[in-house]
């Protein structure tokens, strides 16, 4: 920022954008990772079970109640989980398990995920949060651990 002649005002909205930009860029790198190697096991440990109504089941005269209320016939339908869409703390934690990351390095990305969505507007003026230098620098440095960390992933996995 400085060898940019920034005035400070421009300093925040710079952190800000580090911040977002090493927390994506680590999530891509375990996503990738996650889809290569696990993305079938993933898929099933977090799907969802939701209940479907059986549509003509019985009779569309037939009703049935329990507390005076309607109860209907249900199937279940498992619905696998979306690697994108799916929490970061459970990419992080199955990331873990499979000795993709540390647990120290799973720790401060999931910090680090935190400050990026506190960063966005609405959650930012509800908590009051300004990011700081410091987490930009510390962002930084635990994007390069992390990218170390799964190109020793994938050298081990290349080797067996």
């Amino acid at each position: 920022m400085n060898g940019l002649r920034l005035p400070i005002a421009k300093h925040r909205a710079i952190v800000r954008f580090q911040i977002i930009q090493y927390a994506s860029i680590c999530e891509a790198i375990l996503q990738a990772a996650i889809e290569t190697f696990y993305k079938s096991e993933f898929e099933e440990k977090y799907a969802v079970t939701q209940m479907i109504k059986c549509q003509n089941a019985l009779s569309t005269s037939t009703k049935i109640t329990f507390e005076n209320k309607n109860v209907y016939l249900c199937k279940e339908k498992k619905i696998k989980a979306d690697i994108k869409r799916e929490r970061i703390d459970h990419k992080t934690e199955f990331a873990v398990d499979h000795n993709i990351i540390s647990s120290a390095t799973k720790i401060s990305f999931d910090s680090l995920y935190d400050s990026r969505n506190n960063i966005h507007i609405l959650k930012a003026a509800q908590n009051n949060y300004t990011p700081t230098l410091i987490e930009a620098k510390n962002a930084f440095a635990l994007m390069r651990t992390f990218v170390s960390e799964v190109k020793t992933f994938y050298f081990s996995k290349n080797n067996n």
